[in-house]
């Protein structure tokens, strides 16, 4: 139905495996009635990540995974609002000069991964990025 696919969309939104792979093993375990183990001999998963997946949405913690917690405790507010600024005086920077940027200001690590959660949790994607830089 309608509401299992949206469910299953929004399942795979989130966590380390692209969106396209947890669909489709979501969609191989619930509608082709694959085992979890051949899911994930198909997908090259290992067979736990894929009964993870599926426990996650039949718990319906759709959304909820660690790649999307806020990033707020580890990086003060001014450091985020840096990193904000930063691309919007910069849209079409890379994560990788913002975290070099970010590396020289302040003078402590940050990944790729927290630049680019810092950016998404403020509204910033790529295509407003990419908009505000070809109306400027």
């Amino acid at each position: 139905t309608n509401a299992d696919t949206a469910q299953i969309l929004e399942t795979s939104i989130s966590g380390h495996a692209s969106a396209c792979t947890r669909i489709h093993a979501l969609y191989a375990y619930f509608t082709l009635g694959y085992s979890a183990r051949k899911v994930g001999r198909v997908l090259k998963k290992a067979p736990a990540t894929v009964t993870g997946w599926i426990r996650q949405f039949k718990r319906g913690n759709h959304t909820q995974n660690r790649s999307n917690r806020p990033v707020s405790r580890k990086f003060g507010s001014e450091k985020r609002q840096w990193l904000v600024n930063f691309f919007k005086m910069k849209p079409v920077s890379y994560l990788e000069e913002a975290q070099a940027a970010y590396r020289q200001r302040f003078l402590e690590n940050i990944s790729i991964s927290s630049v680019w959660r810092i950016i998404y949790e403020n509204g910033l994607r790529w295509k407003v990025l990419v908009l505000q830089h070809v109306i400027l």
